[in-house]
C-alpha cells in the first residue's frame, strides 16, 4: 500500500513540478493549463501498462542471485498494472466531469 501512495504522489508531483518548469518562461496565458487542467492530466497519468510490464519481462532470471524473485517482481507489476487500470480508468469520466465542468 505505500507503494501506491509513493507512486501516485510521485506522478502528480513530476507532472506539476515539469509543467511549471517548462512553462516557466513563457509569457503566453492563453496557452496554459488551469490547476485543474493538471490535476485530472495528473490523475490519468497514473494508469500505468505495457511498458512497466515489458521491462520487467526483460529482467533474466539467468543473470543470478539477485534475479531470484523475477516470479514475484513480474506478478506484483502484473497486479499493479490491473489496479492502477482498474480504479483510475473507472474514475476517470467522474473525475473528468468534477474537474473539467462545461461552461453553461
Amino acid at each position: 500500500m505505500v507503494e501506491w501512495v509513493i507512486i501516485v504522489a510521485g506522478r502528480f508531483m513530476s507532472v506539476y513540478l515539469s509543467y511549471y518548469i517548462c512553462t516557466c518562461n513563457k509569457k503566453q496565458s492563453h496557452t496554459k493549463l488551469s490547476f485543474k487542467e493538471l490535476t485530472f492530466l495528473s490523475y490519468s497519468a497514473c494508469i500505468r501498462g505495457a511498458i512497466a510490464f515489458g521491462l520487467v519481462m526483460q529482467i533474466d532470471s539467468d543473470l543470478g542471485a539477485e534475479f531470484i524473485n523475477k516470479d514475484v517482481i513480474e506478478s506484483s507489476t502484473f497486479i499493479l498494472i490491473i489496479l492502477s487500470t482498474v480504479i483510475f480508468g473507472t474514475f476517470t469520466p467522474l473525475v473528468k466531469n468534477f474537474l473539467l465542468k462545461e461552461p453553461e
